[in-house]
């Protein structure tokens, strides 16, 4: 923050903060942590981490900022719809159009409080 004095010695009204927006938010991860080992390039699928359950700063717009935890035990996690082969691989979460589809979940697990895939 910077701070602002007018001439004459008195200090300036200080502005109003404006509320942020998703530019403003720094962003903690933009992949899935992939495991190159995991590539298949025949089957064109690899295996990601879509959650380790950590805290992230996320910006949703009804809310504003706000800080993010996923619950990653196996009661709290559905399942199904990822394991179901029709889950949806999205870019950064858009559902407006095909062209937001990257491809589909084909197999999908829980283990030590991580979430894995296979893309």
């Amino acid at each position: 923050m910077i701070d602002t004095t007018e001439p004459g010695g008195s200090d300036a009204a200080p502005e109003p903060a404006a509320a942020p927006t998703a530019a403003d938010v720094p962003l903690v991860a933009q992949r899935a942590i992939t495991a190159p080992a995991t590539v298949d390039r025949a089957a064109r699928t690899v295996e990601v981490v879509w959650s380790t359950g950590a805290r992230a700063r996320n910006f949703v717009p009804a809310l504003g900022l706000i800080t993010e935890e996923l619950e990653m035990s196996p009661n709290a996690v559905r399942m199904d719809a990822l394991r179901s082969g029709r889950a949806p691989v999205l870019d950064t979460h858009r559902r407006s159009g095909a062209r937001d589809v990257l491809g589909r979940v084909t197999a999908a697990r829980l283990e030590r409080g991580r979430g894995y895939a296979t893309l």
